[in-house]
């Protein structure tokens, strides 16, 4: 019996490949107040610093904040553009509209690393276009990090109403990304 591992080499013999390990994705919750000092560093929370050991990204998102995003969840989120980009999903636009985003996703993204005490910097671009300057939120968002001046955090009624009527249907939302 073959076993799921094995493969076929180009010589037409068997090759036993390592098992994958499984890494799971990080999961991000909690929220805390930072500031961001006068050189454009921020302090990453000691709760997440294990998940960017290696490093990570600061990019832009949608609504004036920023993400985090560990290198595979970067490298994911750029793929599943690049999927749609080869497959012709356009969401309803040209095929401008995929190819764009992956010209803004990496134009308005840096890689970063933090020093031993979780200090990284964001560059001024980024920092101007999600109107950071001083005190932010930081938010875990699930599979990535949020920040945004603190000044646009807030917990609303609604927020915390359909978290009630999600938890009451759960099978409404999917397994993937949000």
């Amino acid at each position: 019996m073959e076993r799921p591992s094995d493969a076929i080499t180009e010589a037409g013999e068997r090759a036993s490949a390592p098992a994958a390990a499984v890494v799971e994705r990080p999961f991000f919750v909690d929220h805390s107040r930072q500031k961001v000092d006068d050189k454009g560093r921020l302090i990453l929370p000691a709760s997440y610093r294990r998940a960017f050991a290696d490093g990570g990204y600061v990019t832009y998102w949608a609504a004036g904040t920023l993400a985090l995003l560990t290198p595979d969840e970067y490298q994911r989120r750029f793929r599943r553009i690049q999927r749609s980009l080869r497959a012709g999903d356009t969401a309803g636009q040209d095929l401008l509209a995929p190819r764009e985003a992956l010209r803004v996703l990496t134009a308005l993204s840096q890689t970063f690393q933090s020093d031993v005490q979780g200090r990284f910097v964001i560059k001024a671009e980024l920092r101007e276009r999600a109107g950071i300057d001083g005190e932010v939120e930081i938010v875990g968002a699930g599979y990535r990090i949020e920040v945004m001046a603190a000044d646009r955090f807030d917990i609303s009624a609604a927020g915390l109403e359909y978290v009630e009527v999600v938890d009451e249907n759960h099978d409404l939302l999917e397994d993937d990304d949000f």
